[in-house]
């Protein structure tokens, strides 16, 4: 059983836009331990909106050097290809934006959608590809009305309201990775609407938590 955690950062809203960054957390059998990470940025088609511009801070030039002229699709599938038979994707939506934009971004490029499965309001052990929306779960979990609660306000409920241990956890946690390999080095600035710092809250919040959903 696998779980891969992810967020996405887009060129925007639409139906025409796409991804340009893409960040996932692979869990091999356990919720709470990480096996591996995979983050990359992807060129687009698309011009980057100022609403999503103001938000992410990638410019196009800066899209151009950070994905070295790759699009999402050749990235996407070289590391669909690690994900097992029995895997949940974990995402923080409860409108499925982060698998619309991933299928969006693949049928823009005249490619099938990739099969996220069925969405489940479960994290025990399943057989076949489904989703789980952590947006969701959070918010029942604290009687949240709406299924809305912003990864901000999610993360302050988790820490009781000291999120700078989270951001600190980021720093320490990227260090490591850069120390691993220098191609994964990530600025320490980029947290809220960066894919890397966003799924790494989502993968606190699980640690903290997630244990509750496995019912």
């Amino acid at each position: 059983m696998q779980y891969v955690l992810f967020d996405v950062e887009t060129t925007g809203l639409s139906k025409y836009d796409e991804v340009i960054q893409f960040c996932c957390f692979i869990m091999d059998g356990q919720l709470h331990r990480c096996s591996n990470m995979v983050d990359f940025y992807s060129m687009s088609t698309q011009p980057i909106t100022q609403g999503a511009l103001q938000k992410h801070h990638v410019t196009l030039g800066r899209l151009r050097e950070l994905s070295k002229g790759v699009f999402f699709e050749e990235s996407f599938y070289k590391l669909a290809k690690t994900f097992e038979r029995d895997c949940t994707f974990i995402y923080f939506s409860s409108s499925n934006f982060d698998t619309r934009l991933v299928n969006q971004t693949l049928q823009n490029a005249n490619l099938p959608a990739y099969n996220f499965g069925d969405r489940i309001n479960t994290l025990r052990s399943v057989e076949g590809h489904h989703c789980f929306d952590l947006q969701s779960a959070v918010s029942k979990y604290y009687g949240i009305p709406g299924g809305r609660v912003s990864l901000e306000k999610a993360v302050n409920l988790v820490t009781d309201g000291n999120v700078n241990l989270v951001t600190q956890r980021y720093k320490n946690f990227n260090k490591v990775i850069s120390a691993k390999n220098k191609e994964l080095a990530c600025s320490e600035e980029l947290l809220f609407h960066n894919a890397r710092f966003d799924a790494f809250v989502l993968w606190y919040i699980l640690h903290k938590i997630g244990d509750s959903f496995v019912t």
